[in-house]
């Protein structure tokens, strides 16, 4: 609360503080040595340490987020982002073009305020604006876009949105209320375990997605395990769920083809015996076996 706080005090906004001063790789994640770099900058280094132990008192060491430094301005700003999903499948450009119908490129506070108004955000236009205004009193695109990077409403989840499967994911939010709804329209039974690519590839053109169906398809299989789709690894990336990454906590190593494979067992170690001070003579170990096991300089049993 203190750190938001200060962020607060600095720029007016913790979301345009996290923006400019700790984000400093402009990602929508901060890991710990980056977040000690920017508490050097902000004139807290000595107290860096303590802030992320207070933010993450579970112990974690993934990267921290918004939501975990300012959580009233996050829940404002997801309320905003929901909307944007259910009207535009989270596609933010065209989000931009409606609420910049002039193109003039950026938008004032009257401008968002009236453009979210109209889509029915019911919240604080102003606690977002002031968020990403780059200090002119002017929304550009690209701070808009920012949104892409930090809100969980994302496609892939605070990832931006590109690729077959982004724009599949995109056009089935635009297009169908949910997405059993548009399994249905794809003509997918419920009690349906899984579809060949090629079939699921000419579903989706007939229902008309204009993207690259064959690779979303094939992407769908890869994280299936298999050269099937798997109907319910569909859905759930259809839904944007995300799967928990235990090693980093990353987002989703399925999603983003980067799983990783179980790596060949390896024998238990066994230490070496200690030198016993002498030399084996091999020749007499060999004469010590029965005649059928013994074997020549060849490797082959001598009895043969």
């Amino acid at each position: 609360a203190n750190f938001a706080r200060h962020l607060r005090q600095l720029r007016g906004s913790v979301l345009r503080a996290w923006r400019e001063d700790v984000d400093l790789r402009q990602s929508g994640r901060v890991a710990y040595a980056d977040f000690t770099t920017a508490c050097r900058k902000l004139g807290v280094s000595s107290q860096g340490r303590l802030i992320w132990d207070c933010l993450r008192q579970e112990g974690r060491t993934a990267p921290l987020e918004f939501n975990e430094v300012a959580q009233e301005e996050s829940e404002n700003l997801e309320e905003f982002c929901e909307i944007i999903l259910t009207t535009y499948g989270f596609d933010l450009e065209k989000a931009w073009h409606d609420m910049d119908p002039n193109n003039q490129q950026y938008l004032t506070l009257h401008d968002f305020t009236a453009a979210s108004r109209a889509l029915g955000f019911e919240g604080n236009p102003k606690l977002i604006f002031k968020g990403l205004d780059i200090g002119l009193g002017r929304m550009l695109r690209e701070n808009f876009e920012y949104l892409g990077k930090i809100s969980a409403k994302a496609p892939y989840g605070r990832a931006p949105a590109r690729g077959p499967m982004a724009e599949l994911i995109t056009y089935v939010r635009r297009e169908s209320p949910d997405v059993n709804g548009f399994l249905n329209k794809l003509g997918i039974t419920s009690g349906q375990s899984e579809i060949a690519v090629s079939d699921l590839v000419a579903r989706l053109t007939a229902v008309g997605f204009e993207g690259d169906a064959l690779q979303a398809a094939l992407k769908v299989a890869r994280s299936s395990g298999g050269s099937c789709v798997s109907v319910e690894m569909l859905r759930m990336l259809l839904s944007g769920d995300r799967f928990k990454d235990t090693e980093s906590e990353a987002p989703s190593s399925v999603m983003w083809d980067t799983a990783r494979l179980p790596g060949p067992k390896l024998r238990p170690f066994q230490p070496m015996q200690a030198w016993n001070e002498s030399v084996d003579n091999i020749s007499d170990q060999n004469l010590s076996r029965c005649r059928s096991s013994r074997t020549s300089f060849g490797g082959t049993s001598a009895a043969a």
